[in-house]
């Protein structure tokens, strides 16, 4: 529960608007196209990794 005095509004919270130029949303968008895969099948479930950590520490092995 919350009372009212605890609760901001979201508006607060909102990035300040930017001008951006055309160079500066070429450049974003290249950074963003040399950093995605398109082949995503060595990809690993990180699911897994953490219970293999977690049953590490809790001395028990998961396979």
């Amino acid at each position: 529960m919350r009372w009212d005095d605890e609760i901001r509004s979201p508006e607060n919270l909102a990035p300040k608007a930017v001008d951006l130029t055309d160079d500066e949303v070429d450049a974003a968008i290249q950074l963003l196209e040399t950093m995605a895969r398109d082949d995503i099948d060595d990809y690993t479930d990180f699911s897994d990794c953490a219970d293999v950590c977690v049953g590490s520490e809790l001395g028990c092995r998961v396979t």
